[in-house]
């Protein structure tokens, strides 16, 4: 066998040992699969049984450890129900809240993990709305109180705004709801108060006998108070707009009960101070409302109708003046004052409520309420003085009360001109009217509005009327002086004739040599003097001044008219040879005269 051969003897001995071994492994991996395979079938229930194990092991440790934390968070309720359940007086408004608080935010925590224990989340969260509901009622106490209580628990009030942010509108209602009632309560002792009722005609309104004044009074307190109370709490002051709603509802109910009720000039003619009174509280809380930056268009709507319904009232005085003089048959010195006393009374006490006044007159054109038309050239304010364009309010209300002084004197002026008793000579009528305007004087002085008012235009007007009256009272003194001065010129024009010098006059130093005819004229002219002075003088001595003020003004003023003139007679022919009488015609020498006229005066 050559080496080839042995060489394949050799491999092909190795290649059958190879496959004898491959044929070894391939039944030893057959079984080693077999056994494999059953090991698989066997090992993988248990497998799935030990996950479900350690699964269920999970789950159970998670129910024990929830239970855990239900048991924990149901001794947290409990304590918190323990409190809650109580009166919030005994456990203290700052506790329960705090604790109301805790309860809510344990809630939102365990709500989503608590889904299956229903009953614990129901009770829950049932506790949790009805401690709302008590600390809601106890808002709803509080803001009911006092102001100056409620002031005291403004901690409180601000906690409870806190707590209920996220329902700040619901709270915000009770709130403001509690206070509007509470200043409705406030004033509904006073509202009955405020209604106008008819009087008789000779009844006048006494200032304050209607309740306006303290109806308003009380009103503004209470805003007031409700702002320091919004201040105190941190709240908006605008709130006061809505908490005041509901009583400036009634506020202005009230307001047009008043202008239903001045409806006619008659009432309103009787009602002026109360007019004015009514108007004087409007405008007071008209200034307060804005000073609180509240704007009530219902409020000013119904102002405004009310100062343009009585703006009548200055006509209407003007028109009562005229009417009362008509409704008296016959004027006398006595009832003449009667009248000023009472008119004056009048426009004294509406003089008081300025403001008013001039809020009612400042949309007038001068002398507006000068109703009739014969009077128009003698009330003088229906010139502008010295005032350049429209008159300001002031302006228009001094002319309108000189207005009314002119009707009062003026119409006086008239019933005395057509009296039937001939006994009011014009210089009677002159006393009388001169006594009633220093008597109407005198009142203004005493009533410091109607003086300031009145001012510089009311004291010429009312000096235009007593020079003019002085004229009338003085026409017997005038006369009298008239002879003395009319006697000496034609006694000067004879002398001047006789030494044919035109130029003679009743001045210079006593005369002489007169001649028949100029001692006649002489004696005639004293004697018409004595005549005229005696009328006066007797006349003058009738007259019941009653004030020593006037009695000395008209003394003063006859003096001043007369002396001089008398003094002048007397110098020129009362030592002259005129007379050899001469007692009979000169009856007083200069100091017998001045003596006179002190005493007699």
């Amino acid at each position: 066998m050559d080496v080839d051969e042995a060489d394949i003897a050799v491999l092909n001995e190795h290649l059958m040992r190879s496959k004898e071994l491959f044929e070894s492994i391939d039944k030893s991996l057959f079984r080693i699969s077999n056994k494999t395979q059953k090991a698989s079938s066997t090992i993988k229930p248990i497998l799935s049984q030990v996950n479900q194990l350690t699964n269920d092991k999970k789950e159970v440790e998670k129910g024990i450890n929830l239970l855990s934390e239900v048991s924990s968070s149901t001794e947290k309720i409990n304590n918190f129900e323990n409190i809650l359940n109580n009166p919030i007086e005994v456990v203290g408004f700052l506790k329960y809240l705090n604790v109301l608080k805790q309860s809510k935010e344990l809630f939102s925590t365990i709500q989503p993990k608590f889904k299956q224990f229903k009953g614990i989340i129901y009770n829950f969260e049932g506790l949790i709305e009805r401690s709302e509901s008590k600390v809601q009622n106890y808002l709803e106490v509080l803001v009911n109180m006092d102001t100056p209580q409620l002031i005291a628990q403004k901690n409180d009030i601000r906690m409870v705004f806190d707590y209920f942010e996220n329902q700040n509108d619901f709270i915000m209602r009770i709130f403001l709801k509690a206070r509007s009632k509470k200043i409705a309560s406030q004033l509904k002792p006073y509202e009955q108060s405020t209604k106008a009722v008819v009087r008789g005609a000779n009844i006048p309104y006494e200032r304050g006998s209607n309740g306006i004044t303290k109806y308003t009074d009380v009103f503004l307190t209470e805003i007031h108070d409700e702002l320091e109370l919004l201040n105190v709490c941190e709240l908006s002051p605008k709130l006061l707009d809505a908490i005041t709603q509901e009583p400036m509802f009634k506020y202005n109910e009230i307001i047009t009960r008043y202008n239903q009720f001045f409806d006619a000039p008659s009432v309103i003619t009787e009602n002026i101070v109360l007019i004015l009174e009514i108007l004087d509280n409007l405008q007071r809380f008209k200034f307060e409302l804005n000073k609180f930056n509240i704007n009530n268009h219902e409020f000013n709507k119904s102002l405004s109708i009310y100062v343009y319904q009585n703006s009548v009232i200055f006509k209407e005085f003007i028109k009562s003046v005229v009417n009362r003089y008509n409704n008296v048959s016959k004027i006398t010195e006595n009832n003449s004052q009667e009248i000023v006393v009472d008119i004056m009374s009048k426009l004294r006490k509406i003089s008081e409520f300025r403001n008013s006044l001039l809020e009612l007159i400042k949309n007038f054109a001068l002398g507006d309420w000068v109703n009739d038309q014969q009077f128009i050239s003698t009330f003088s304010s229906v010139i502008l003085d010295s005032n350049n364009g429209k008159p300001d309010s002031e302006y228009l209300l001094s002319s309108f009360y000189s207005d009314v002084i002119d009707a009062i004197m003026v119409n006086l002026e008239i019933a005395l001109k057509n009296a039937s008793d001939p006994s009011y000579k014009k210089s009677t009528q002159g006393f009388i009217l001169i006594k009633n305007l220093f008597m109407l004087d005198s009142i203004i002085k005493r009533s410091k509005e109607l003086f300031n008012s009145l001012g510089k235009l009311g004291e010429r007007r009312i000096e235009k009327l007593r020079t003019r009256f002085l004229k009338l009272f003085l026409e017997d003194w005038n006369h009298a002086s008239f002879i003395i001065i009319r006697g000496m010129t034609d006694i000067a024009t004879q002398m001047a004739q006789s030494q044919n010098n035109t130029t003679a006059g009743t001045g210079g130093g006593p005369v002489s040599n007169l001649s028949s005819k100029e001692r006649e004229s002489v004696k005639e002219l004293f004697k018409n003097f004595n005549e005229s002075f005696e009328e006066a003088l007797l006349n003058y001595t009738r007259y019941n001044f009653g004030d020593m003020g006037l009695k000395n003004f008209l003394g003063g003023e006859v003096k001043k008219l007369i002396a001089n003139t008398y003094f002048k007679l007397y110098d020129k022919y009362g030592t002259s040879d005129f007379t050899k009488n001469k007692s009979k015609y000169v009856k007083y020498d200069k100091i017998q005269f001045q003596k006179l006229l002190d005493e007699r005066l």
